[in-house]
This record gives C-alpha cells, structure tokens and sequence, in this order.
C-alpha cells in the first residue's frame, strides 16, 4: 500500500512537474515573444528617434539658413539706410553748389559789365602815356577807394578796356598826323586856297 501511494504521489508530482515545465515553457516563449515585440518596438524607436534626429537637423539647418537670411537683410537694410543718407547729404550739396553757381551765373553778367565799366573808365585817363603796369595798379588803387574787389573779371576787363583805349588812341594819333601831314603838303595847300576861293 506505501509504495502504491508512493507510486501515485510520484505520478501526480511528475505531472504537476509536467505541467508545471509546460507552464515554464509557456513562459519562456511569451517571454521570447514579449523580448522579440521589444527588439521590434526598439528597432521601431531608434528608427523614430533617427528620424526626429534628422528633422531637428533638418530644422536646425532651416534655422540657420534663415538667420543668415535675416543678417543679409539686415546688412542690406543698413547699407540702403546708409545709402539713402549718402544720396541725400549729396543731393543737399549739389543743391547748395547749384544755387551758388545759378547766382554765380545770375551775377556774371552784371558784374562782367559793371567790370568792364570801371575798368575802361579807369584805363582811358592813363591809356596814352602811361605803362600797362601802371595803369593796371592805378585801376586797383581806384578800385579798392571804391570797394570794388579786384576779381578775375574785373582784371579780364581791364585787359580789354586797355586794349580798346589803346586802340583809340592809336587811332587817334593816326588821324592827327595824317592831317597834320596833308596840312604840310603844297599840293594840299593850293587845293585848300583853291577852294576857299571858290567859296
């Protein structure tokens, strides 16, 4: 009776070890398939994080290229600012030196003639004597006693109201002799008694 029950103990402990090893077995194969769904999952989630990876370096470079865009704009802006107030110090200047040079132009005439006026009035007194040197210091002298500033028209002027009195008094002198000459001629003497008798 002890080894029968012996027996049937050992039996119903081989088949609780039995089920108990195919239990284990069980286990150990949803455990494999519990570790083979997490290779997978983790084989999934580095692919995942390769590429977030990628997109963040993607979006780091997006990042920069358009940070690069904003410093050429910028550099663009300030340059076009400085630009702007280039042309504009410019255009100021151009505009001051066109109103001088439009009163300068405006005046030229007036001046060349007041000029020319002085100048001549000045050179004829001394035009038949005196030397070109001391008529161009007398028409200085003259001009500063009535605050006429000696400009490069003024002494143009002279040069040409030197010239045209000179020319008058050569002129002049010319006529003088030649009457002078055909007074002292007996030809021209007999003409003349002739024609006052004739009168």
């Amino acid at each position: 009776m002890a080894k029968r029950e012996t027996k049937a103990v050992l039996e119903a402990k081989l088949v609780a070890a039995m089920a108990e090893g195919q239990a284990a077995e069980r286990r150990h194969q949803a455990a494999q398939a519990e570790t083979q769904a997490a290779y997978r999952l983790n084989a999934n989630l580095t692919m995942k994080i390769g590429e977030l990876t990628e997109t963040i370096r993607a979006r780091d470079n997006l990042l920069a290229e358009c940070n690069e865009v904003i410093r050429i704009r910028n550099t663009w802006i300030e340059n076009l600012r400085s630009d702007v107030t280039n042309i504009a110090e410019e255009a100021k200047r151009l505009r001051g030196s066109a109103d001088y040079w439009k009163g300068q132009y405006q005046n030229a005439d007036a001046h060349a003639a007041a000029a020319e006026a002085v100048a001549f009035l000045f050179a004829i007194p001394v035009a038949g004597g005196a030397r070109a040197t001391k008529v161009v210091i007398n028409v200085r002298q003259n001009a500063e006693a009535v605050g006429i500033e000696m400009t490069d028209e003024i002494k143009s002027a002279v040069r040409v109201a030197l010239s045209k009195a000179t020319e008058a008094v050569i002129a002049s002198e010319m006529a003088r002799a030649k009457e002078q000459t055909a007074a002292e001629d007996p030809l021209g003497q007999i003409a003349r008694l002739l024609n006052s008798d004739r009168d």
